[in-house]
């Protein structure tokens, strides 16, 4: 079977692809504060209706003991259109109210960021889930991912206080 030839064959693919450089035309010839809020809005309405179509399934999901691996995708899939219609809403709520120094670093923002990751945590170990249980493997694939992020999050906050201290040295 060969991979490229599938792909390079598949009907979903060109729309696809088609759909991904449509969109910068339309893009240039309406950027600005209006196309954002649009695009905004639009992606609410979307997160909605994701969250409206899923909701019997999660319900059913969250009743189970152990959740099987299906179970575990729809309520990833919830959990993350959930954080995306808050994230989007409080977006758009800031945008609206000319980005308040309170709504750039409430806990609210931060309860958000934390429903990604729970969503995307649900969506790691989703796929590798056998007999309602989770394999070590995945559970360390998540521990790594949440590790680089937070060696990121370390070199960003190191940087930002070491800058200073070195700016003495590093000027001319």
């Amino acid at each position: 079977m060969d991979v490229t030839k599938d792909l390079a064959r598949s009907r979903t693919v060109w729309i696809a692809v088609s759909l991904l450089i449509g969109y910068w035309p339309v893009a240039w010839l309406f950027s600005g504060p209006g196309f954002i809020e649009l695009l905004n809005s639009i992606l609410l309405g979307v997160s909605t209706a994701v969250m409206i179509s899923y909701a019997p399934e999660a319900i059913r999901a969250a009743t189970h003991a152990r959740p099987d691996k299906t179970d575990q995708l729809i309520l990833g899939i919830v959990v993350t259109w959930l954080a995306t219609i808050l994230f989007r809403g409080w977006g758009i709520w800031s945008r609206a109210t000319g980005f308040p120094e309170w709504m750039r670093y409430s806990p609210m923002f931060g309860f958000m960021i934390f429903l990604f990751i729970l969503g995307g945590v649900l969506h790691i170990t989703a796929p590798n889930t056998i007999d309602d249980r989770v394999p070590r493997r995945a559970w360390m694939r998540v521990g790594l991912a949440i590790g680089a992020g937070a060696f990121i999050a370390g070199m960003i906050v190191g940087s930002r206080i070491a800058m200073p201290a070195l700016a003495p040295f590093l000027s001319p």
